[in-house]
């Protein structure tokens, strides 16, 4: 499932454990050089019920849109893209120390929703689709993760998707490992136009550091500020089989090995309350970030 290296054209280069990649030419999201986890205080945490207006609060950081993205395809970057085609406002990703969880939101722009593949049955083509990825390796282990030589698929790590049309989140991988999805593991708030694909998407989830069939089984993950753990975000707009652009926060093929993945910082609340206490989104971005909701 190399979808990242064909929709982006990004660079794969063999990981080692634990040692995440980041961007070839910065450095960034190494673990010396990574991005940061958002604190959400407990008073701020926005209710999974699809309507984003709760998530305002975030500093400027952290409300993404395609000019501030990590990552971009380049006929984004070259403006060939139209906004009324693709759009996006990505709120995090985040982590409150309330719910121990890892919290994000998505307001997408689409125009066509292309789901030709997948069924309610069968998510597994949904990366050839209209989708949103994030992979998760929470104790920052690193290594394989999917195949006979991970010991155990998406134990260690999981590549996580989102199918709009069939407002469902999964992961790629054994279906018995498919119930940390479900409450109160996991919340999902959504608003799907179902004409054209766009949506308004948010999650809190639970993660863990080993996931086995059962939650007994399985090592739930307990954030501490000053980690590092593992993770990626990818938002796929489809058109066709061939057409096909998107937003990325890292470097490599992350199907595989979680090494690809990037490094996420994880900052406590004190360091997050900081950054909100700083002047609000410049007017620009703020006048796209109410645009979005008119």
């Amino acid at each position: 499932m190399r979808y990242a290296a064909v929709i982006l054209g990004l660079l794969v280069v063999a990981g080692v454990a634990g040692a995440f990649q980041g961007d070839p030419e910065t450095g960034l999201g190494l673990p010396a050089n990574p991005y940061y986890l958002f604190c959400i205080p407990e008073e701020y945490v926005p209710t999974m019920d699809g309507d984003l207006s709760d998530w305002a609060f975030m500093p400027p950081k952290w409300a993404y849109t395609l000019e501030t993205v990590p990552r971009k395809s380049s006929a984004i970057e070259e403006g060939k893209i139209s906004k009324d085609d693709f759009d996006v406002i990505i709120y995090g990703p985040a982590w409150c120390a309330a719910t121990n969880t890892l919290m994000f939101a998505v307001h997408k722009v689409d125009d066509i929703s292309y789901h030709p593949f997948s069924t309610a049955e069968d998510l597994g083509p949904s990366w050839k689709e209209d989708n949103q990825q994030w992979c998760t390796d929470p104790d920052g282990s690193g290594g394989l993760y999917r195949g006979e030589e991970a010991g155990g698929d998406s134990r260690n790590a999981q590549q996580n998707c989102y199918n709009e049309k069939w407002n469902r989140i999964f992961l790629f991988g054994d279906q018995k490992l498919w119930w940390e999805f479900e409450e109160p593991y996991t919340y999902l708030g959504s608003t799907v136009d179902p004409a054209t694909g766009s949506y308004d998407m948010e999650v809190s989830q639970t993660l863990w550091d080993w996931l086995e069939e059962t939650p007994e089984q399985s090592t739930k993950h307990i954030f501490e500020p000053g980690q590092i753990i593992g993770l990626t975000f990818l938002v796929v707009d489809r058109d066709s089989e061939e057409d096909a652009v998107g937003v990325a926060w890292h470097y490599a093929d992350p199907w595989k090995d979680a090494s690809t993945f990037t490094a996420f910082y994880v900052m406590s609340e004190e360091e997050s309350r900081a950054e909100m206490a700083k002047p609000a989104v410049e007017p620009s971005t703020w006048g796209t970030i109410k645009a979005a909701f008119k």
